[in-house]
């Protein structure tokens, strides 16, 4: 890359990171406009570095124990000034002290393999180059230059490259060495291959993976040239289709199931993690040597008018993540219990009848060729079904983030199908399955049919098959594997009755078979598919809700929500003695579930509380007091709220 282009110095030939921190070296030009110097010095390159956030000059002076103001101010002073000559109105190489065209040559010589100047290596020798009073001042601040120089020269040694390959080819890649958003590329990567029967995987399966990685890199660059992500996804799953089986197949991702041009792209990958001195390869190193590489998935991208100098410029200039976390925070089973109790109020038996098969599916023990496991979750409205759901997807996989909810109501027709699993080639919602695509997007997780008794019959025949084999056809080419997922059910038929059976049941051996057998009736009278039942592995019935339950949640939100109103807004409310009483009893009677006391926490305390400030003017902080009751029936009157100051105001109220 050329330094200087017509006599000027050139951005490009500077590091990504440089030049995303100096606003393309314009940071360098404003110091010498601010400073007024006749000439582009060394020291103004290194105020313009000093000002990368977290960048190698601004982590050395926090080191040194230096803040960057400091280290402006004291360069600034020391750059020659001359009112008689104007500074420059750009960074013209005529104009650079010869000083800084050495730093300048000899970085550039450093980073010739490379391509682009480093940060590390202007600040190393833009130190090497700094007249007399800079190191000076350097030693009055007791900062060793020679030190500090050595240090960044061990820094700019070069790193071995990222080995994603094993030494024996008949063992898999190995996953440690990627980010752990590149591994969900490569998990991608393996799963549409699998899913289209492939028995190597290409080139195309990384791009596709690469494009329905949800807020990567490669979305990001698509999105900027005004490409859907959807358009790049139909056009390589076309191409895929054409060598597609409808077998499913299983691969380990060996070196000899990987082919040989694929291997070449991730050998590369590997080469820029080891040059950028990262010691993991990423999903943006992924993409950049893909870009590098030609191949026929590349093809695919250019027909599909996408701009490939543009994407390797945008993945070149992306930000890597240091601390990329890990959605691996699998806690213990007493952690889990503890949660399930803490978000769960009133279903203790629920929460001990689950953890037996969490345990179970944690340890690895499963049934090959079908879903992890298979439960139905019967119970109210707003007892804790989706709850249950979201803590088992942080139990089994390590983050709510890894569910999938499908609420079974919006496919109550035939043509809701086309939503279910998408609709064929041609038709409108082609590769836009909502349970297609949540399989594709996260092939280990829990997947929630909420209120399964709402859809149409002909979704329900789909996913008889998908409980039975855990596989599902995506119309748009692959079979959709759900192996690696627990499958949950919800319904809220019977619920009532079924939670007074379980009461009167309560000390019988064969209380379970009994409640089975009142929901098999129960599905039969509303006339859904009793089938259901023989594909559960167990049922798990949730109690209804009752008065004190409902106290319980309502003093739980009360003391969040208050606790943030207290954080951000300087408002205490030290008294809401009754408060919880009045929405345990106005939710009991009218039967709305727990979801209504969140509701209710909000309307009779934290909107009055507002409403109470604002009128009265008052200036925080502020201690109140507020009381609830129930203006009529339980059932039909919500709790009214009354706010009063609790303690003396000493100012803040007017007028």
């Amino acid at each position: 890359m050329e330094l200087y282009v017509n006599g000027k110095l050139n951005a490009e030939a500077f590091a990504s990171a440089v030049r995303r921190g100096t606003h393309d070296l314009d940071d360098v030009l404003q110091a010498v406009l601010a400073t007024q110097s006749p000439s582009v010095e060394c020291s103004h390159f290194l105020i313009a570095l000093s000002q990368i956030p977290d960048g190698v000059t601004q982590n050395a002076l926090g080191h040194i124990g230096l803040s960057t103001e400091n280290w402006r101010s004291g360069l600034s002073r020391l750059v020659d000034r001359s009112p008689a000559t104007p500074p420059p109105p750009e960074l013209f190489k005529a104009a650079f002290h010869p000083d800084t065209r050495r730093m300048l040559d000899e970085a550039q010589k450093l980073c010739l393999q490379d391509g682009v100047i480093s940060e590390a290596a202007l600040l190393l020798f833009a130190l090497r180059n700094v007249p007399a009073p800079v190191v000076a001042l350097l030693k009055a601040a007791h900062i060793d230059r020679d030190e500090w120089c050595k240090e960044i020269e061990q820094s700019l040694q070069p790193t071995a490259a990222v080995q994603p390959f094993p030494e024996d080819p008949g063992r898999p890649l190995i996953l440690k060495a990627f980010t752990p958003g590149a591994r969900k590329v490569v998990g991608l990567m393996r799963t549409e291959a699998e899913s289209l029967g492939y028995a190597m995987v290409d080139a195309r399966h990384l791009i596709l993976a690469l494009v329905e990685r949800e807020k990567g890199v490669t979305q990001y660059g698509l999105f900027h040239q005004g490409i859907t992500p959807r358009r790049v996804q139909e056009a390589v799953t076309l191409n895929l289709r054409g060598g597609a089986r409808r077998t499913h197949t299983e691969l380990d991702l060996k070196t000899e199931e990987i082919q040989p041009l694929l291997r070449q792209i991730l050998t590369l990958a590997g080469e820029i993690a080891g040059r950028e001195h990262r010691k993991t390869i990423s999903d943006v190193d992924l993409l950049r040597a893909f870009l590098a590489t030609g191949s026929a998935a590349r093809s695919i991208l250019e027909d599909e008018r996408v701009d490939i100098v543009r994407l390797r410029q945008i993945a070149e200039k992306y930000d890597v993540p240091e601390d990329e976390s890990e959605d691996d925070n699998v806690a213990d089973i007493e952690t889990v219990r503890k949660r399930l109790q803490d978000r769960l109020v009133g279903q203790d038996e629920a929460i001990e009848q689950i953890l037996p098969y969490v345990q179970r599916m944690r340890f690895g023990f499963t049934t090959p060729g079908r879903p992890v496991g298979t439960f139905l979750f019967c119970g109210q409205s707003g007892s804790g079904k989706t709850e249950m759901a979201k803590e088992l997807a942080r139990a089994i996989y390590g983050s709510e983030e890894n569910l999938v909810f499908l609420e079974m109501g919006q496919f109550n027709s035939p043509e809701s199908m086309n939503i279910f699993v998408g609709a064929p080639p041609g038709y409108i919602g082609y590769g836009e399955g909502k349970l297609t695509n949540g399989l594709r997007d996260k092939p280990r997780s829990v997947v929630l049919f909420d209120e399964v008794e709402k859809a149409h019959i002909k979704v329900l025949d789909a996913l008889l098959r998908f409980l039975d084999e855990g596989k599902i056809d995506d119309p748009a080419g692959p079979v959709r594997d759900g192996s690696q997922c627990i499958l949950i059910l919800t319904s809220n038929l019977g619920a009532d009755e079924l939670s007074e059976l379980r009461r009167t049941l309560d000390k019988e051996p064969n209380r379970q078979a009994r409640i089975r057998s009142a929901l098999r009736e129960t599905f039969r009278k509303a006339n859904f598919r009793v089938e259901f039942l023989n594909r559960i592995e167990e049922l798990i019935l949730f109690r209804t809700l009752e008065k004190k339950d409902y106290i319980q949640i309502a003093q739980r939100l009360l003391k969040r929500d208050l606790a943030r109103l207290a954080g951000v807004a300087k408002v205490h409310v030290v008294d809401y003695t009754g408060v919880p009483e009045a929405i345990g009893e106005y939710c009991d009677a009218a039967g709305e579930g727990a979801r209504a006391v969140q509701r209710l926490t909000q309307k009779v305390v934290v909107t009055p509380v507002i409403d109470f400030l604002v009128r009265g003017r008052l200036t925080p902080p502020v201690r109140l007091k507020v009381s609830a009751r129930l203006p009529g029936k339980a059932s039909e009157c919500e709790p009214v709220a009354t706010v009063s100051i609790a303690k003396e105001v000493e100012k803040g109220v007017s007028g």
